[in-house]
């Protein structure tokens, strides 16, 4: 059986490889969220690229419409022309925003994975 001093004299060691077995956990979460905020920052990027291209297509459709609307209607039908271009490109611009929203809900909440582990490691094995 080891003495008392025998003990005290491996603390460093022990303590060393508390403090190296740390700074390796430390590390892997670091890139772990590293990961996942690339993640983040790649599906927020292609919204916003989604978007302002949905917003630009509609906002260019709508002023072509009213123009050949304008163009080609009979002076007596130009207003309802220009109603009805109206109301086919709202509905597309509301189709794209619902369906942006509706990624949004739908997709993992941010660092999903980094949360989790950090539960399951915080949590006293007594608690299950």
């Amino acid at each position: 059986m080891p003495s008392s001093l025998d003990r005290l004299l491996r603390l460093p060691e022990s303590m060393g490889r508390a403090w190296s077995l740390a700074r390796r956990l430390a590390a892997n979460r670091a890139e772990l969220f590293s990961l996942e905020l690339r993640e983040e920052a790649s599906f927020v990027a292609g919204l916003f690229l989604a978007l302002a291209l949905g917003l630009f297509c509609g906002a260019m459709c709508l002023l072509l419409a009213t123009a050949a609307a304008i163009a080609l209607l009979p002076p007596e039908h130009r207003l309802l022309g220009l109603a009805a271009a109206a109301l086919v490109y709202g509905a597309a611009a509301a189709l794209l925003i619902g369906l942006s929203l509706r990624k949004l809900r739908t997709r993992p909440k941010p660092f999903h994975e980094s949360l989790e582990l950090l539960k399951r490691e915080t949590r006293c094995p007594g608690d299950d």
